[in-house]
């Protein structure tokens, strides 16, 4: 990068760079996403791809399903299904990457992984935060009290229906609904594909 460009030297070459793209050509939120889309171009770009080429294909590239997808906007509001974040790390990721403004749905079954700092990242970026059922959902639940968002904690739900349903009512215009886990899928769901499928429907039939 350089600036907001994205420009490409040959190894052993005193050409000036050329350009790629623009930190805007990348359709995908984040900066992990980002660094990934870097990688990425020097791969094609090395095995023969004009910059023209990768500059296209990431205009086009809006992301996989299941992976900071976005389902739908619906007054204003954003409905972004993360489904795959079945891991605190991961959720984290996604939290930073869109920033502020979210109403975030997370929890479900325990993987004895830590959730200190997703509690505390939590508590900073998410304005409302509804969580699923699940064997990991009480010790979630601890840690972001102990980061300082218990009064931002509405609720448990037992389906995503639900928790969609409340996070339509509670989102403001501006606002993105996040489904982001940070938990596995397994007791309310067969696998973290079904959760997404779960929520992408419950999304697309809000009215």
């Amino acid at each position: 990068m350089s600036g907001d460009e994205i420009v490409h030297t040959l190894d052993g070459s005193d050409a000036a760079p050329q350009r790629v793209a623009a930190r805007s050509d990348i359709q995908l939120p984040g900066e992990h996403n980002v660094e990934n889309v870097l990688a990425a171009s020097a791969l094609a770009l090395a095995a023969g791809a004009k910059p023209e080429q990768v500059r296209s294909a990431l205009r086009r590239f809006h992301g996989a399903p299941h992976r900071l997808e976005l389902v739908r906007e619906l007054d204003g509001v954003a409905y972004v299904n993360d489904t795959t974040a079945t891991a605190p790390a991961a959720a984290m990721a996604a939290l930073k990457a869109i920033g502020q403004n979210i109403v975030w749905i997370a929890g479900g079954a325990d993987k004895s992984l830590d959730f200190e700092a997703l509690g505390r990242s939590a508590s900073l970026r998410a304005k409302a935060i509804l969580l699923l059922d699940g064997t990991a959902t009480d010790k979630l639940d601890a840690m972001i009290r102990y980061g300082g968002g218990g009064r931002k904690l509405v609720g448990r739900f037992d389906s995503l229906r639900a928790a969609v349903a409340e996070a339509r009512r509670l989102a403001q215009p501006g606002d993105t609904v996040l489904l982001s886990p940070g938990c596995a899928s397994f007791g309310m769901f067969n696998n973290e594909f079904e959760r997404g499928d779960q929520f992408r429907a419950a999304v697309e039939q809000l009215a």
